[in-house]
């Protein structure tokens, strides 16, 4: 096992075949995959009922789909993922229409053509059971049967597909108009991936660039392409101003090794070309949220409440007394978008963003709009990925319903409201199944760094320890023990027996969910003296990884030399201060 020197990436492999352990590490990824299935039922399997309904509706677009619509096949829209994308269901257009003045055009796969409770009712129904698609590092349980998610309804590059444009004018100096939408036939002219358009965009790289450029439709793509980041940088600015809160976590990616032995883990960072479409689907969906709820329309919004005060004093409190590097900096009236902003590019910029994340509820679906508070949005809902969330196909019919357009039946209130509980539900699982699976792989990994010293810092305090993320391993934090402390920054050396009990009994692996399940139950997390203290959130040094348990997801730490010096450094400060 070899870990590179300061990167974020860990990888393991064995040229010695004879040496191979039996199962491979993509059997047992997969062993994990089925495991956390199971525990958290998600559907596999489509019903029979289902698969019927998908094969009756067509292969390709028909002339009777495109009856009706607006051609928009000569508009070079593009898609924007990520290489590993398995759906595409939103893709993007921009036109300059005068000096710092454009037209935005968002691109929707329009699923709700093909998927009614009506005409494909068995289709509906499971697709509503199952809530939205869950993603696995080696599989995917689509929302939708493949013949639609990947094929049908999917925009993929030079064929025919059926979309709903939101259409809308973007100005430097003015908020965007009043949106225009439209039931469309479009072409996708080309699938871009983030990194390609970051290398010919961003970067200017030659190569890359005149690979673009070469292929049909590709000077057009380029051009189209200095005007979308010329509207992103307006659309950012402008969210940014009126107080949205930016979130820039990097994404781990976990690959298995072709041959299924030996594996990498790495964190993959966010750019602006992953912000621009980011951007634009902000937008629209905030054009639709506004235009259904000016016209009465039924919304299922997505909705983010405000922070409890308690909440945010404790934040504040945890901030202004830890080690971090906004410890000395908050203001008299602090808010979560300036910490965030006081944070950005810090190397402990996700430790202050965690903390943020966990003093605000989480965002849900209401048919009541009562605004979202991250993004700073009075009216906010999901309409851009109809393919893969079932919220945002109810929202399509919304809009459909709204514009007159053909719907098989009037929609109402109750039945939304009911599709929001259900989508709620559906979202939880797959979060949790999602946590599981980060956890498990993470394990994985540090299962090979057994006995070795990694660089690792505190993200979470509980009485009867820290919580540590360790470098390269975003989606898992070990466990440094309250009785491990140095004593002359722990004399006593007690803790929390029945908090700990429970840790390592498996009612909690993270300091997420430990938070929670305090906050849950009315037991306000307090900072104990000579137990562990506020200035040890941020402390960063080296300690050594003393066993690692992959299924209960449990990793126990022990401090070195260099960890001890760092809470003593740390303790100076705090006492100085």
């Amino acid at each position: 096992m070899s870990r590179k020197k300061n990167t974020d990436t860990y990888s393991d492999a064995s040229s010695d075949k004879s040496s191979r352990p039996k199962p491979t590490d993509i059997d047992r990824v997969q062993g994990f995959e089925r495991q956390v299935k199971r525990y958290h039922r998600v559907p596999c399997k489509f019903t029979a009922a289902t698969e019927r309904d998908a094969a009756a509706l067509p292969a390709e677009v028909t002339a009777d789909d495109m009856r009706g619509r607006e051609d928009m096949r000569d508009i070079p829209f593009v898609t924007i993922d990520g290489a590993d994308a398995r759906d595409f269901d939103d893709a993007i257009h921009v036109e300059r229409t005068g000096e710092r003045q454009w037209l935005l055009r968002v691109a929707i796969a329009d699923v709700s053509h093909y998927v009614s409770p009506d005409t494909t009712k068995a289709l509906d129904a499971e697709a509503l059971v199952r809530g939205n698609s869950q993603y696995f590092p080696l599989s995917v349980e689509p929302m939708l049967p493949e013949a639609l998610s990947n094929g049908l309804c999917s925009l993929v590059p030079w064929q025919d597909r059926l979309a709903v444009v939101a259409e809308f004018s973007i100005s430097a100096d003015a908020p965007p108009g009043k949106p225009r939408f439209a039931l469309a036939v479009i072409h996708s002219h080309a699938r871009l991936t983030y990194d390609q358009v970051k290398a010919c965009m961003l970067d200017r790289n030659p190569a890359q660039l005149e690979e673009m450029t070469s292929r049909p439709s590709g000077m057009a793509v380029a051009g189209m392409l200095e005007e979308a980041f010329n509207v992103f940088r307006v659309l950012q600015e402008a969210r940014s101003a009126r107080g949205s809160m930016d979130f820039d976590h990097g994404e781990p990616v976990f690959q298995v090794k072709k041959d299924g032995e030996g594996f990498s883990y790495a964190t993959r960072q966010r750019h602006d070309a992953h912000r621009l479409i980011e951007e634009c689907m902000i937008a629209a969906n905030e054009a639709v949220a506004r235009h259904l709820e000016a016209s009465g329309a039924p919304c299922i919004y997505r909705v983010h409440p405000e922070p409890e005060p308690e909440r945010l004093k404790e934040l504040f409190d945890t901030l202004k007394y830890g080690s971090l590097s906004v410890s000395n900096k908050l203001p008299s009236k602090p808010t979560l978008a300036g910490i965030l902003a006081l944070a950005k590019g810090a190397h402990d910029e996700d430790i202050v963003a965690r903390c943020c994340l966990r003093a605000m509820p989480k965002a849900y679906y209401d048919v009541r709009n009562i605004g979202h508070y991250g993004l700073a949005s009075e009216s906010y809902c999901h309409f851009t990925s109809p393919i893969r969330r079932y919220a945002d196909l109810a929202v399509h019919r919304a809009l459909r319903q709204s514009m007159g357009w053909p719907i098989p039946k009037k929609l109402d209130f109750g039945k939304f409201a009911n599709v929001a509980n259900i989508v709620n539900v559906r979202e939880i699982v797959s979060v949790d199944a999602e946590r599981e699976m980060g956890k498990m792989l993470g394990c994985l990994v540090l299962s090979r760094l057994e006995g070795r010293t990694v660089t690792a810092t505190v993200t979470g305090l509980a009485e009867f320890g820290l919580f540590m993320a360790i470098d390269g391993i975003p989606e898992m934090e070990g466990l440094l023990h309250v009785s491990k402390l140095p004593s002359n920054v722990s004399p006593k050396a007690q803790r929390d027996q029945e908090a700990y009990d429970r840790w390592r009994d498996g009612d909690f692996d993270d300091y997420d969910d430990f938070y929670d399940d305090y906050s849950r139950y009315g037991r306000r997390h307090s900072y104990q003296r000579n137990y562990v203290e506020p200035w040890m959130l941020g402390v960063r040094g080296r300690v050594k990884i003393e066993y690692v348990d992959i299924h209960a997801q449990r990793v126990s730490l022990i401090p070195d030399g260099s960890f001890k010096g760092a809470l003593t450094q740390a303790a100076n400060n705090a006492i100085k201060a």
